[in-house]
């Protein structure tokens, strides 16, 4: 599992600027990556799909096929008005080790859709995430007595 925005973060760029089509080259990097590896891959995203961007987790099994995605449902107060399109569902996907759901980031920091998904037979919730605490991942799991697997950036810059 990877962090969220893994083609923007630390770039300088615009959003736009990045987003690249799914499928395209970062799910091609990633399948490969999958394949030889035999494992899933949960990536942070930026996609662009004619005119709109998303911030979207990608889902690619060991075969470097694309499982399922989720496009970011809420948006920060950063985030909101700007060029980011907002997707509409947190879909389930079955894989050789159970149902996995994805969420994004601020998505997370809600408790409702955590709690649906898991009504919903999720078995796994993966939620790849930005300068965020893993409290928010805990707390969902806590609730709703589930696995949840987070990411995060870590800054390099060493302290002091």
């Amino acid at each position: 599992m990877l962090p969220v925005t893994l083609t923007y973060y630390g770039l300088g760029k615009n959003y736009t600027d990045v987003a690249k089509t799914v499928p395209g080259p970062s799910t091609d990097y990633f399948g490969a990556l999958a394949r030889k590896h035999d494992l899933y891959i949960v990536a942070g995203l930026s996609e662009r799909q004619e005119h709109l961007a998303y911030n979207v987790a990608v889902l690619i099994a060991p075969d470097e096929e694309i499982d399922g995605n989720c496009r970011k449902v809420r948006l920060p107060r950063g985030e909101a008005g700007t060029e980011i399109a907002l997707g509409s569902e947190y879909p389930l996907f079955d894989t050789r080790f159970g149902r996995v759901c994805l969420m994004i980031c601020y998505d997370g920091l809600f408790p409702e859709p955590a709690r649906e998904l898991t009504k919903r037979g999720a078995e796994l919730t993966t939620f790849p995430v930005w300068c965020c605490k893993p409290l928010p991942a805990r707390a969902r799991a806590l609730e709703n007595h589930a696995y949840l697997a987070s990411s995060n950036y870590t800054d390099p810059t060493p302290a002091g």
